[in-house]
């Protein structure tokens, strides 16, 4: 009983590894045009959710930043309570384009490969979390999902989009926002406290 667990448990995360190998690859293809693609799209799911943003402040994390479309956007709006920007992605093209981004703005970034079901950081350090289209692309939105309310202040804001033609199985409580014109829902949670994981 117990190798076959172990089979099991090596398996998930060889299929996993598997899943964001391919994934990687794709974005790092993408990476050349992706502002050109989708830059509109992104922006558009921004806007979306800044209408119900009034206060941003902190240190903030961008999970699946890609090239950094959501810092830019935050240097526009001229959020000046931000301490720092951090951006994670698992595709270097992305970084490398995101790192161009950052370097000629205001407000202080750091930019991590690494991924999101295993974040580099402590607990409770972020201010507010943004998964805008990442969820869809993990093997198991779920583990993605309770990582990401690890690292969250318990007082924070996690704003996650999902497009609506993808199934993705996770039970998110929050303010559903949604717009004819964008393709994804998003989701706009407000922890009072200490979230269940």
């Amino acid at each position: 009983m117990l190798v076959k667990q172990r089979r099991e448990v090596y398996s998930t995360t060889s299929n996993s590894f598997r899943h964001k190998k391919e994934v990687m690859r794709k974005y790092n293809i993408t990476s050349r045009n992706y502002d050109e693609l989708y830059g509109e799209e992104q922006r558009s799911k921004y806007k979306l959710a800044f209408m119900r943003i009034k206060h941003l402040k902190g240190i903030i994390l961008d999970a699946g930043c890609g090239t950094a479309l959501l810092y830019k956007f935050l240097n526009r709006k001229a959020l000046g309570k931000l301490k720092l920007y951090v951006g994670i992605d698992l595709s270097d093209g992305m970084l490398w384009r995101a790192k161009g981004k950052v370097s000629r703005e205001t407000i202080p970034a750091e930019l991590i490969r690494a991924d999101a079901d295993f974040l580099p950081f402590r607990d409770k350090v972020f201010d507010a979390i943004f998964a805008f289209t990442l969820l869809q692309n993990m093997p198991e939105p779920n583990v993605t999902c309770r990582e990401l309310f690890r690292v969250i202040k318990d007082h924070g804001m996690l704003v996650v989009s999902i497009p609506r033609n993808v199934n993705v199985n996770v039970d998110l409580q929050g303010e559903v926002l949604e717009d004819s014109g964008i393709k994804d829902t998003i989701f706009l949670l407000k922890l009072n406290n200490k979230p269940n994981t």
